[in-house]
């Protein structure tokens, strides 16, 4: 029967059964921890199969936001892009109206520079402060060009480039760079060019007494006045007056000194004026004066009124001035013919000078400087250009520096007839005329074909130009007429017979010039006039010289 049994029993049970033997083979602890591992496998993957879930959802719920923020953009575009389109045709309009428009103003930009340079050809400065510590004594603008001013000073010559000009004269005279284009625009440094030895003069070198020192310098910013220096100046603003002359314009006021009212005002704003007009703020014109006088130092003169002012004003006493009082200037600022209260302060002190920080400009010249109580502390003179060398450098000798003469200090009075005084720089004017066709003479080439007196003299000058201003010279006139029938062929002379003519028309304006030097004593010139007659005469002995070398080359041939 058992055997039966084994026989017939099914595969399936067979196996079953060997794996239950297996199994019944392990221990119970091993089949416990076995179970254990697996679910912490299954564990183990349920929780990665969650964290792949919500990485999944936080994808699609980016992308879904990124196509939200798309569409939106999309939607932005149209709308946007006409915008760009409206703007950019607006800016079209808006260049082509400011081609239009810079154009007329550069060209306007360029009529006014070219004025500037040609008012500034004479202008003459006592001392001139460069750039790298350089100085120049008794400065005469020759020639201005797009990148240089070339000027004579008492050791001769020098040519200004910027970097080497004033920082001033960059702005004032639109000077470039010799390598760019010319343009007016201030640019790079450049090397200044001078020369020691005394170059010929031309008409760009005439010197001229009546210079205003303030000439070229802006109106700085100024802060508004205050009120107490506002009531102050209202009080004595009858007594400061308007000057006009035919060559200057400035300031002055009326002061009164014991018994006398005087008309107090700066040197230089009436030398050279044959016609001179004082009008107050009310518009009445005072022309009825006394005696004239001249400081023996500094830029300072007065003349006694001999009608009745609407107006005086108290002059400080000696030395009341200290560092740090509080100031105010009255002038007619860039000669507008109205009159401006200027406040600032007393910034250093000179036995004869007082510098401040009011902001005078040109037209200020000859005006009165005040304390704040209301008396006359000095008179506006000059002023002196930034220095931009290492050792000014943030300092206050950086900026422009501002002069007034002392009324404050001992000052010694020369009394002179007034028209003596205004007619010594047509006197200096005068030998420079003179010195100017010397020079042009010793430039040119006498020949059977002419001088040629269409040629250009250093400085730009014209020799013809030079010639013609001199006709009244009847040694010129002849000179002139032999030259233009030279020219026209219809004078027939042999060479050594032209050559005597020449010489004659050379030799006899030589003397004549010799005459007038000895007649012109530069001693005999008030201080504020000596040192132009001084250059003067030293010009005038260098074109003589230029001249008897000439005249002794055509007495040779």
């Amino acid at each position: 029967m058992s055997q039966r049994f084994t026989t017939e029993l099914p595969l399936a049970g067979i196996l079953g059964v060997s794996l239950l033997l297996s199994a019944c083979e392990k221990t119970p602890k091993s089949v416990t921890a076995e179970l254990k591992r697996l679910r912490e496998e299954n564990a183990a993957l349920q929780a990665d199969l969650t964290a792949l879930k919500k990485s999944a959802q936080a994808e699609k719920d980016g992308l879904a936001a990124e196509n939200q923020a798309l569409k939106a953009g999309t939607a932005q575009l149209g709308p946007l892009g006409e915008r760009a389109e409206k703007a950019e045709r607006e800016n079209d309009a808006l260049r082509a109206q400011l081609t239009t428009e810079g154009k007329a103003a550069f060209a306007e930009r360029l009529r006014a520079l070219a004025s500037v340079r040609e008012k500034a050809i004479g202008e003459t400065i006592a001392s001139l402060d460069c750039p790298g510590g350089r100085s120049y004594q008794n400065v005469v603008i020759r020639s201005i060009n797009d990148t240089s001013v070339n000027i004579r000073h008492d050791s001769g010559t020098a040519t200004l480039h910027v970097g080497s000009a004033p920082d001033a004269w960059v702005k004032r005279f639109g000077l470039v760079p010799e390598e760019v284009p010319a343009a007016p625009a201030a640019a790079a440094p450049d090397t200044a060019v001078a020369s020691a030895t005394p170059a010929p003069a031309t008409p760009a070198a005439t010197p001229t007494p009546v210079t205003d020192p303030f000439s070229g310098f802006a109106q700085p910013s100024t802060a508004s006045v205050p009120a107490e220096i506002a009531n102050v100046a209202n009080r004595v603003m009858p007594a400061v007056v308007i000057i006009k002359g035919d060559k200057s314009e400035g300031s002055g006021f009326f002061a009164r000194e014991g018994d006398n009212v005087y008309l107090y005002t700066a040197a230089h704003v009436l030398s050279g004026n044959t016609k001179l007009e004082v009008r107050t703020s009310d518009g009445k014109v005072h022309n009825k004066f006394g005696t004239f006088e001249l400081a023996e130092k500094g830029d300072l003169a007065r003349l006694a009124m001999a009608d009745v002012v609407p107006a005086s004003v108290p002059l400080l006493g000696n030395g009341s001035c200290v560092i740090g009082d509080s100031v105010f200037a009255i002038g007619n600022s860039g000669g507008g013919g109205v009159l401006t209260v200027l406040p600032g302060s007393v910034k250093a002190l000179g036995p004869g000078e007082v510098e401040l920080d009011a902001a005078v400009i040109q037209g200020n010249s000859g005006g009165p400087v005040f304390t704040a109580d209301g008396k006359a502390l000095g008179v506006v003179t000059h002023l002196l250009a930034a220095r931009k060398d290492i050792w000014a450098a943030e300092t206050p000798f950086s900026e422009v520096r501002r002069f007034a003469a002392r009324l404050d200090a001992n000052i010694r009075w020369r009394r002179m007839p007034i028209g003596t005084f205004l007619a010594e720089p047509r006197q200096i004017d005068e030998i420079n005329r003179c010195t100017r066709l010397l020079f042009a003479l010793s430039y040119l080439t006498p020949t059977t074909r002419g001088m040629r007196t269409d040629r250009q003299l250093p400085g730009g000058a014209n020799a013809l130009a030079i010639l013609q201003e001199c006709q009244d010279m009847a040694a010129v006139k002849d000179l002139l007429d032999m030259n233009n029938r030279l020219a026209a062929n219809s004078l027939k002379q042999s060479d050594s017979d032209l050559l005597k003519k020449y010489a004659g028309y050379y030799g006899s304006i030589l003397a004549g010039a010799k005459r007038q030097s000895a007649n012109f004593n530069p001693a005999n010139f008030v201080g504020f006039h000596h040192d132009p007659a001084v250059q003067a005469a030293t010009w005038r002995t260098a074109a003589e010289q230029e001249v008897s070398e000439l005249l002794g080359k055509l007495n040779s041939r």
